[in-house]
Parts: C-alpha cells; structure tokens; sequence
C-alpha cells in the first residue's frame, strides 16, 4: 500500500494495467488489489485512470453485446420450453482389460422435453414489459395538497322498501332510526335433536 501522506501517482504500466483489467470486466475493488493501493485513493484519482478505464469497460462491454443474443435466445428457449436428444451408449460383449471383444455398442437416442420455467416467464416479462408485469405498484395518495371530492353515493333501487333504506341512510338516519324486520319465531329443540 502506498504511505500515508505521500500523493499517489500512476505509472504508465499502472494505466496499463487499470485498461487490462477493465477489458476483463474487473471490479474496483480488484484493480485496487493489482495497483495494490487503497480503495480510497483509487476513487480520489479516478480523474488519472478514467480514459484507460472506460476504453477498457468499452471493450468489455462490447464483448458482452456480442454474446447478448445467445443469452435472449436461451432465455426464450426456457419461456417456451424446448426438446433435446440425449444420447447414451451401452457396451455388449465381453470386455477384456478395458477392451471390447466380440462385441457391439448399442447407442441410443432418446428424445426429452423440458417443460417451460415459471421463474425464466416471470423473468422475462417483469424485464420486456415493465408496465404490466412490475413487482411494486406505486400509488400517490397526496391529491397534490387539494381536498379529496365525495359525492353522494348512486344507488340502483330495485323495489320501494331498498330506496327508502337508501334515502334514509344518506340523509343521515341511518340504520339506527329503522325498526328491526320481525324474526320468525325460533323453534325450541331438545337436546338429544328431536
């Protein structure tokens, strides 16, 4: 590590290095290791190494772009599941000292479906079409400051005793100002149910 005080500053072959590494796909903490100084100075000197350091993520980057389509492809592949052919080999005969004599490989293909993945589709979809398939909601229930609107409730009456309910209700007698609906008498039972 370097002293305490003194001020850091990189050589050619540690520029060299910092665009190595970032061609690599290497994180901070590993080219701090390589140039062997602290993670501290690094980001302090991050204005000295930045060039070498995008150049090389660039490279990296550019090599990842590269692979990208097999990668969406796989993916779609686990969406939709997909058909392999597996191959196994049997020996018949009589073997000898790890040799086959007189003998035959019997070789088989065997056709085998894997089903799609639950977790690959949800995936897929929370990525591709954010909107519809979002883990979190986010919901505003500010109103920006202004007071929340009521308005009477609309109520579709089916027969004159609901509408009277109804009316009764929003002009604020509420349930309290009705008399109970008459019970039909409860029929006493004995205990053993007869």
């Amino acid at each position: 590590m370097a002293q305490p005080g003194v001020k850091y500053i990189p050589s050619k072959k540690d520029k060299i290095d910092v665009y190595n590494l970032a061609c690599q796909g290497a994180t901070d903490k590993l080219i701090c290791e390589t140039l062997n100084i602290d993670r501290g100075t690094f980001k302090r000197n991050l204005h000295l190494f930045s060039r070498y350091l995008k150049r090389g993520q660039r490279i990296y980057n550019l090599h990842l772009y590269r692979e990208l389509p097999d990668v969406v492809s796989a993916l779609l592949r686990r969406c939709t599941g997909y058909e392999y052919e597996e191959v196994s080999t049997k020996q018949k005969g009589k073997v000898v000292n790890g040799v086959l004599l007189n003998g035959d490989i019997e070789r088989t293909v065997t056709k085998k479906f894997i089903p799609p993945s639950d977790v690959a589709l949800i995936f897929f979809l929370c990525n591709r079409d954010k909107i519809n398939w979002q883990n979190t909601y986010k919901f505003d229930h500010s109103n920006d400051g202004k007071p929340f609107k009521t308005e009477r409730p609309v109520f579709q009456v089916i027969d004159t005793k609901t509408k009277e309910l109804c009316e009764s209700i929003v002009a604020g007698n509420g349930r309290e100002s009705q008399k109970p609906p008459e019970l039909p008498a409860a029929q006493t039972m004995a205990p053993d149910g007869k």
